[in-house]
C-alpha cells in the first residue's frame, strides 16, 4: 500500500496538478456530453490530453526560460559594455594625467638638457630594435657626452619616475626612454627641427 501512496505521490511531484485536473475534466467532460459513452475511451482522451497539455506546458517554460536566458544575457552584455567604457574613460584620465605629468617634467628641464635629449632623439635607431632605444659607443662617448651627461641628469634627479634606463654592453651603452616620455622629446625635437 506504501509503495501505491509512494508512486502516486511521486507522479503528482513530476506532474502539474492543474495539468492533472484539466486531463481529467476533459476525459469526464468526452465521456458525459460530447463524444464517447465508454468510459475506456474517457480514460484515453484524459491520457492524450494530459500528454498534450504537459508537451504545451513544456513549450510554455522553455519559451519563458529562453527568454529569461536571454534578457539575462542582454544584461550582462550591457553591463560588461558599461563597465568597459568606464576602464576606458578612467585608462584615457590616467593617459592624460601622465602626459600631462611628463609634458610639466619635460618643461622644466634646463635648456642643455632639452638638446641633450633632442641630440638622443636623432641619434640612429637600432637596426630591429626598440624606436625608443639608442645606442652610444665608446668610440662615441666625447661626441655625445651632452646626451650622456643630460641623459644622467634625468636619470639622477628624475630617477623615481624610471624616463630613461641605460643598460651597459660590450664598449657601448643602450640608452632606453620610457615609451611616453620619448613621444614628448619627438614632439620637441620636430617642432625644433621646423
Amino acid at each position: 500500500m506504501s509503495e501505491l501512496f509512494s508512486i502516486i505521490k511521486a507522479f503528482l511531484e513530476k506532474s502539474s496538478i492543474t495539468l492533472l485536473l484539466l486531463s481529467i475534466a476533459i476525459g469526464i467532460f468526452s465521456y458525459k456530453v460530447v463524444i464517447v459513452d465508454d468510459a475506456l475511451w474517457a480514460i484515453c482522451f484524459a491520457c492524450i490530453s494530459y500528454v498534450l497539455f504537459s508537451w504545451i506546458y513544456k513549450l510554455f517554460v522553455d519559451f519563458k526560460n529562453e527568454k529569461k536566458r536571454k534578457e539575462e544575457e542582454k544584461s550582462a552584455i550591457e553591463a560588461s559594455n558599461i563597465r568597459k567604457q568606464i576602464e576606458d574613460a578612467e585608462a584615457l584620465r590616467k593617459k592624460g594625467q601622465k602626459e600631462a605629468s611628463l609634458r610639466t617634467i619635460y618643461a622644466s628641464l634646463p635648456n642643455d638638457v632639452k638638446r641633450g635629449l633632442e641630440r638622443l632623439y636623432y641619434l640612429p635607431i637600432p637596426d630591429g630594435g626598440f624606436t625608443n632605444a639608442r645606442i652610444i659607443r665608446m668610440e662615441q662617448f666625447e661626441e655625445y657626452s651632452d646626451v650622456i651627461m643630460a641623459c644622467n641628469q634625468v636619470m639622477f634627479n628624475l630617477g623615481f619616475e624610471e624616463l630613461i634606463a641605460v643598460r651597459s654592453s660590450i664598449n657601448s651603452s643602450i640608452y632606453t626612454v620610457l615609451p611616453d616620455f620619448y613621444m614628448i622629446i619627438e614632439e620637441k625635437a620636430k617642432e625644433k627641427g621646423k
